[in-house]
């Protein structure tokens, strides 16, 4: 689908039938603006982030436009980073779990923005995105990490001169396990 949006962007196309963007853009618009965009395409199934299968259909043989907001395309373009998040979030979940199924992008937008905060206070252990992709999935993992005086001490510990600080990322698996046990 062509970029259509009040936003200035360089984008080009929305590539709808990778079914993260198109859950996405579900997520940011509404079923009913896509179905009006449909036209044609009666129902489109696709499987959902959360291993759902959904579904989408038409509300008329033509097509209406579907035009972004500037806050909708805003909201669309942080997939770079929701997309790993949610994958890896799932990923560490167990098979039965209920806990993420329900507004998955909600819940990993407020995670990345708590990692957004955690990279002000300790900006030497993010050097990229993967930084605050691990970040956000402790975060949904085991709520507020910030405040775990076990985390605060091993992020605020230095290393010994001339050795490089580890970065979120590469302590993740050690933070991880830190706050497995400090809830059991």
């Amino acid at each position: 689908m062509q970029v259509n949006t009040e936003a200035s962007t360089t984008a080009r196309y929305q590539r709808l039938a990778d079914r993260r963007a198109l859950d996405l853009l579900l997520d940011v618009v509404g079923e009913a603006r896509i179905a009006t965009h449909l036209g044609r395409i009666q129902r489109w199934c696709y499987l959902d982030p959360c291993r759902k299968l959904r579904q989408l259909r038409s509300t008329s043989e033509a097509a209406t436009p579907l035009r972004l907001s500037r806050t909708e395309w805003a909201s669309f373009i942080k997939g770079d980073l929701l997309h790993p998040t949610v994958a890896r979030w799932l990923g560490e979940q167990p098979a039965t779990s209920r806990h993420a199924t329900q507004s998955c992008y909600a819940k990993s937008t407020v995670a990345l923005e708590q990692a957004d905060a955690a990279m002000r206070r300790w900006p030497q252990r993010f050097a990229n995105a993967s930084d605050r992709i691990a970040w956000a999935v402790l975060t949904l993992l085991h709520g507020d990490i910030q405040r775990m005086p076990a985390i605060v001490a091993s992020l605020d510990a230095a290393t010994q001169p001339g050795e490089p600080l580890e970065t979120l990322n590469a302590l993740s698996p050690l933070l991880h396990a830190m706050c497995l046990k400090a809830t059991s």
